[in-house]
């Protein structure tokens, strides 16, 4: 997949779309986290006034605003370049990319008809489709080059592609 990928004119996209969708999801994280703090304020009950303004402040601030809005483009647009990246390889099924891809749009559509079930939709879609892919790349030949690389030199010190060649010349 990664070789087809190379040959694809959407290597750039990919990429882009990898690691937006890895910093979005991180970024993600930073903001279930906050919500912990959150929810600990609440627990405790008194002062809910003063809770508020700490909570309001810390969402707005500029130190949170750019994290809420590397998840929004690494979640919707970083998403939809990682499935046209994969249409591009051919080298996963269909479905795959397309259930990977409709992620950001089903979860658009949901945001815009005020409703969360478009959104889970694409959740398991996308799910579904990363699995369609991990299957396609469990299923594709190692090249011997990576197999050297990973394994080291075959016996006597030569590499196992040395080994290959050789046999190829003595035919």
């Amino acid at each position: 997949m990664i070789m087809a990928m190379a040959g694809s004119l959407l290597m750039v996209p990919a990429a882009i779309g990898g690691v937006l969708v890895a910093g979005g999801y991180i970024c993600y994280f930073a903001l279930v986290r906050a919500y912990t703090i959150t929810l600990a304020m609440a627990a405790r009950g008194d002062h809910l006034a003063d809770y508020a303004k700490v909570i309001d402040g810390s969402l707005t601030g500029a130190s949170a605003v750019w994290v809420n809005v590397t998840f929004l483009i690494g979640n919707i647009v970083g998403t939809f370049l990682l499935g046209l990246a994969l249409l591009r390889s051919r080298s996963v099924y269909a479905w795959a990319w397309w259930d990977v891809l409709e992620w950001s749009v089903l979860h658009i559509v949901g945001i815009v008809l005020g409703t969360e079930w478009f959104g889970v939709a694409g959740a398991l879609a996308q799910a579904l489709g990363f699995a369609g892919v991990a299957v396609c790349m469990l299923r594709q030949a190692v090249p011997a080059q990576a197999i050297a690389i990973m394994v080291g030199p075959a016996e006597g010190g030569q590499n196992r592609d040395d080994d290959d060649q050789r046999q190829l010349t003595r035919r």
